[in-house]
């Protein structure tokens, strides 16, 4: 008698677990967007890339600059850069700004390198970089010089 209880028990799960699965409609597939024919062949276009993500919950802390404008402050130094090959320069006047690790309020996420066109054609780009202060970590932009 004790094993009917038991396998009255066990069929009640299995028809509440078979109806709550009959209840599930997976999402639907992303539509597909369809493009005019053409005379020349395009590239496909870039896939983009989730940054890696490094570090903790900590939550991120703004402190004012001489500037006026908002520090970002990480609590802790960021992991060593990626190395990166830089692509070909799509022209002469186009410099490599190399990827860096940004801190988003809770850890670091890698920020690929990317081309940029020069604001003249002697200027230099400065990559920014971390600086460890009293308060924490603080990012430095880069610039043209």
């Amino acid at each position: 008698m004790e094993h009917l209880g038991r396998l009255g028990a066990l069929g009640i799960l299995l028809l509440g677990s078979t109806a709550l699965f009959g209840c599930y409609a997976p999402p639907p597939p992303p539509p597909v967007a369809s493009a005019a024919p053409s005379d020349t062949l395009a590239p496909p276009p870039a896939v983009p890339v989730e940054p890696m993500q490094y570090g903790s919950s900590t939550p991120m802390v703004a402190a004012p600059s001489a500037a006026g404008t908002a520090t970002v402050v990480a609590p802790y130094a960021p992991p060593p850069p990626q190395a990166e090959t830089p692509p070909p320069a799509p022209s002469p006047l186009a410099v490599w700004q190399p990827g860096y690790w940004a801190w988003n309020g809770a850890q670091f996420a890698w920020t690929p390198g990317h081309y940029v066109m020069r604001p003249t054609p002697t200027a230099n780009w400065v990559p920014g970089h971390w600086q460890q202060g009293p308060g924490g970590w603080s990012w430095i932009d880069g610039y043209w010089s």
